[in-house]
């Protein structure tokens, strides 16, 4: 039984935003829910081509490369990248208990008949699932139900095959709880001597993205740009706001006058969490709306 390959991030990324893409055009168009494609993708024209089973195309052709780099820098796609890097390479840096909570979420909001999550992205959510019992329950589920099947994902976390990971069970080298439950640090321990399991690990505190005032603002962005392990890149943000000439330089003064869904690209391009960033703008710069939303 050979091992079977998990899918790239590109993969992950088109599936999702098919889905997205297609559904969202299903709502606006059957539901009359005006306004969501440009909200969701940044395009307004759009070809409707009057089937609930197809997927829209856009008027011009740029706009189809548009949509996609709109949705890649989305609210929706910044929790599935996050997942993914976190069930498949390890990195918990971006990753933990919310961000997985709102894959979940998602996709049974982007999922339809039409349109599907296929079993390959649902499998990157699982092992994320594992992931995260692994580092914070005392077990870790072993079965196989609706769209989680967790013996493939741990199989996928430690690179072998099924039949491997069910002879170690079967030859008492995992300790279990049940017949469908594994004791996390037994399945840990034997995850952690497999070559082509990643361990999880955590680039840093995210406490030094904690701040409330202009000046505090300034120097998070800055710190978190000499942190930065790839050269900074800003391209999406001057982009989206190419009136602005000097966009950088006012974020880094402490500067924040932009909407607030230009949140999700500047947190990408300073590396910063997506969630703590939003939190703390809010807290700084919209206190007043910020204590109307929570009360």
């Amino acid at each position: 039984m050979a091992k079977e390959k998990v899918i790239s991030k590109e993969e992950f990324f088109q599936n999702i935003y098919e889905c997205a893409l297609g559904n969202f055009s299903t709502m606006q168009a059957y539901m009359g829910i005006y306004g969501i494609m440009e909200q969701v993708f940044g395009v307004r024209e759009y070809e409707d081509l009057g089937s609930a089973y197809e997927l829209p195309t856009f008027k011009i052709k740029q706009d189809e490369e548009k949509a996609r780099t709109y949705f890649r820098n989305s609210s929706i796609w910044y929790p599935f990248e996050w997942v993914y890097e976190y069930a498949v390479n390890g990195n918990g840096y971006k990753c933990c208990i919310d961000e997985l909570t709102d894959c979940v979420d998602f996709i049974h909001i982007i999922h339809s008949d039409h349109f599907q999550i296929t079993a390959q992205s649902n499998e990157i959510v699982t092992m994320a699932l594992v992931r995260h019992a692994l580092e914070h329950d005392p077990t870790v589920n072993y079965f196989d139900a609706d769209n989680c099947n967790y013996p493939k994902a741990i199989a996928q976390l430690a690179g072998i095959d099924l039949r491997t990971l069910k002879n170690a069970i079967s030859a008492g080298e995992i300790e279990t709880v049940s017949k469908y439950v594994l004791c996390a640090t037994s399945l840990k321990h034997w995850l952690l001597r497999r070559k082509g399991f990643k361990p999880t690990f955590y680039k840093k505190e995210e406490q030094q993205f904690f701040f409330n005032s202009p000046l505090s603002f300034s120097n998070t962005l800055k710190d978190a740009k000499k942190e930065l392990t790839t050269p900074f890149n800003p391209s999406d943000l001057l982009e989206k706001y190419p009136e602005i000439p000097n966009v950088i330089e006012q974020l880094e003064s402490g500067i924040f006058n932009l909407p607030l869904d230009s949140v999700s690209i500047i947190a990408k391009a300073y590396g910063i969490p997506y969630p703590i960033l939003l939190k703390e703008i809010l807290k700084t710069f919209y206190p007043n709306d910020l204590a109307i939303l929570t009360n």
